[in-house]
């Protein structure tokens, strides 16, 4: 299992290594992954961005190897590191679509725009209109997996925090003393 996995990177390595690329550079690949990610993932958020850049992930995702340029040997880490940003951001920007999918409303950090919502200040264009977080998603957990190039999400109710009465004094005390394993 080790062996394969090992096998495939070094595969993938040398298609990045014979790849053509053009001018498209590690580095103005990585600025193209943030500036998607500032544009459909960031303060301001909606549905449609949201799915609109886990579809330009999703591409650039699969055009990567022929897109990249290596121009020097530094350049290998950073088309990896690269591939594996793609990964994050598609489970990101999925994961946002989702969330807003169900039901998910502005928070503290970030604004889900909604036509039927309120605009934070007067004088600002009604694009920038959004709803409050209404709690309606507060008892639940968003998890997501990423398998086969796809994102599956489930969304749970919160388990309780377990009420734990140990002091971590008391319980190293305990240890110490061999009270805790026989």
């Amino acid at each position: 299992m080790c062996r394969d996995r090992v096998a495939e990177v070094v595969a993938l390595g040398e298609r990045f290594l014979s790849a053509t690329g053009l001018d498209y550079t590690v580095s103005r690949i990585r600025n193209d992954i943030g500036d998607r990610m500032d544009r459909c993932g960031g303060i301001i958020r909606s549905l449609e961005t949201a799915k609109e850049g886990a579809v330009e992930t999703k591409q650039a995702m699969e055009s990567l190897v022929e897109d990249t340029r290596i121009n020097t040997a530094e350049d290998v880490p950073d088309a990896f590191r690269n591939l594996e940003t793609l990964v994050c951001q598609y489970a990101y920007l999925s994961a946002i679509a989702d969330y807003i999918e169900h039901g998910g409303k502005s928070r503290g950090s970030y604004i889900v725009t909604s036509e039927n919502g309120e605009l934070p200040a007067p004088g600002l264009p009604d694009s920038l209109r959004f709803e409050a977080d209404d709690g309606s998603l507060g008892g639940f957990v968003q998890t997501g997996t990423y398998q086969d190039g796809s994102m599956r999400f489930e969304w749970e109710p919160v388990r309780p925090i377990p009420r734990d009465e140990g002091w971590f004094e008391t319980i190293w005390r305990d240890y110490r003393e061999d009270k805790i394993i026989e």
